[in-house]
């Protein structure tokens, strides 16, 4: 007769005192309580073997659907990471029921502790574990099954590998110089009248990466320090801009760097840009007449 697991819900294992201790980790994962359920059944196919041996394989794979057992090995998270849905599939390959069994995770610790459930030859069950996963982890598991005494004990191992993005900051700076003071200019150069006069500098930034940063900093080349860890949240895609009026009286080509980050700091990007303003002047040639 072709027999196969019950499923056994949380509830259940709680009423019949069989359920498995769960040890909290710390930091970047945070589990639930398993759920293990039957996978497929084969019954011992021909008479019996003269010497019966123990063996099972335990597959551990990693997705992101909690109603099913995900079959990858490795995936990989956007940044600041998620919840992800490890899956530990045994497979009984031997000619002995097994009946206990004890599954340890690298990071989620104890996962299932001398846990009652028949496992007959050629039958494979799995237990899902839904986790929070932050920072790029590669982890593996341990699988043990065997029968009171113990005796009859067999353990198999595999592993798995999250991957979560790193945040990639990013800024453009664009200098560009006018003489109205009320508007961004759009030119990068401008000419002035003899003697110069006043010019307005404008500085955008854009934040071009994939993380909002918080605080600014920006050095021009002749006019100084501008910012100094200025507190301004500029998130993807978004720009600002800032502008300073000055006298120029003679031609000058400068640049500027602004440099953005968070507290730390971390996440640093910069960039610099420059502008030129030429002043005109006048050349006297002496008249030279021939008698």
């Amino acid at each position: 007769m072709k027999r196969g697991l019950v499923a056994l819900s949380v509830s259940s294992l709680l009423a019949l005192g069989l359920f498995a201790v769960l040890m909290g980790v710390a930091g970047r994962v945070v589990a639930q309580g398993p759920v293990i359920v039957p996978s497929s059944t084969r019954p011992p196919a021909g008479s019996p073997a003269l010497a019966e041996a123990a063996s099972i394989v335990l597959t551990q794979t990693v997705g992101l659907d909690p109603a099913i057992c995900a079959t990858t090995h490795s995936i990989t998270l956007t940044i600041g990471g998620g919840t992800v849905i490890y899956c530990y599939r045994v497979t009984n390959t031997g000619d002995v029921t097994l009946t206990r069994h004890t599954l340890v995770d690298e990071h989620l610790g104890t996962v299932l502790s001398n846990f009652p459930y028949t496992l007959n030859p050629g039958a494979s069950a799995y237990l899902t574990q839904s986790v929070v996963i932050t920072e790029t982890t590669v982890n593996s598991a341990t699988w043990t099954a065997f029968n009171p005494g113990p005796v009859d004990e067999v353990s198999d191992s595999d592993g798995t590998q999250v991957n979560v993005a790193l945040a990639e900051p990013e800024i453009m700076l664009e200098k560009t110089v006018g003489t109205e003071p009320a508007v961004c200019a759009t030119a990068e150069s401008l000419t002035l009248p003899l003697g110069g006069g006043s010019v307005t500098y404008c500085y955008r930034v854009t934040n071009t990466g994939d993380i909002t940063l918080t605080r600014h900093t920006l050095v021009d080349e002749h006019l100084g320090s501008l910012l100094l860890d200025f507190p301004y949240t500029l998130a993807p895609g978004a720009s600002a801009f800032l502008t300073e009026t000055t006298v120029v009286s003679h031609t000058t080509i400068s640049s500027a760097t602004w440099t953005a980050f968070n507290p730390g700091p971390v996440d640093e990007a910069s960039d610099t840009d420059s502008t030129a303003v030429v002043i005109e002047y006048e050349v006297y040639l002496p008249i030279l007449r021939w008698e």
